[in-house]
C-alpha cells in the first residue's frame, strides 16, 4: 500500500507581471494555487481606474506533495521554486491565512490618542489581525499605524487602526 503525502505549500517565483497565467495555468493542471492580489486605485492623465495587484510581485503559492513539486515548470510562467538547503521551501498554512488577511483588509477609521513611535514592537489585539506581532514602520492619518508583520521572511505591511494596537511586552 502507498502512503500519500501530505500536500504542502511552496512559494513560486514567476516572471515579471505574469503570476496570473501562471497560477491560471497549474490551476488547469489541477493544482491549487494562490495569488495574493489588492486593490489599488492608479491614476493616469485622463481617468482613474481600480486595479488588481500583486501584493508580493512575481509571487505565488501552490499546495502540492513535495514530491512532485517540479510539476510547477510545467507552466511557462514558472521561473523558479523557492528553495531552503536544496530542497522546496514551505510555507506555513498560517502564513497564506495572514496573506489572505491581509489582501482582504478593509480600513476603518477609529479616533484615538494612542502614540506608536516608528520601530516599537506591537500586538495587534483586535480585528482580523488579532493575534499578529509586528514593528510600526510609519503612521497613517491620525488614527493608523502601518505594522510590518514578518511571517514569511517576506514583510506585509497592513494598516490597522490604533485602537488595534498595544505596545508588546518586553519578555
Amino acid at each position: 500500500m502507498i502512503e500519500k503525502e501530505e500536500k504542502q505549500w511552496i512559494a513560486v517565483y514567476t516572471k515579471p507581471r505574469a503570476e496570473s497565467s501562471a497560477a491560471a495555468k497549474l490551476t488547469s493542471l489541477g493544482l491549487t494555487c494562490y495569488f495574493p492580489q489588492q486593490q489599488r486605485v492608479r491614476q493616469w492623465s485622463d481617468r482613474k481606474k481600480t486595479l488588481q495587484v500583486p501584493l508580493i510581485p512575481s509571487y505565488i503559492f501552490v499546495h502540492i506533495e513535495l514530491r512532485k513539486y517540479r510539476r510547477v515548470y510545467e507552466s511557462d510562467a514558472v521561473v523558479k521554486v523557492i528553495t531552503f538547503n536544496n530542497r522546496a521551501a514551505i510555507v506555513r498554512p498560517s502564513e497564506i491565512d495572514l496573506l489572505r488577511l491581509a489582501c482582504g483588509d478593509l480600513e476603518v477609521t477609529l479616533e484615538s490618542n494612542i502614540s506608536h513611535r516608528i520601530g516599537e514592537k506591537v500586538e495587534i489585539s483586535e480585528g482580523v489581525f488579532a493575534g499578529y506581532s509586528g514593528i510600526v514602520v510609519g503612521k497613517r492619518e491620525s488614527s493608523k499605524v502601518a505594522i510590518q508583520i514578518e511571517e514569511l521572511g517576506l514583510s506585509v505591511v497592513v494598516t490597522v487602526p490604533r485602537l488595534q494596537v498595544r505596545l508588546k511586552e518586553v519578555v
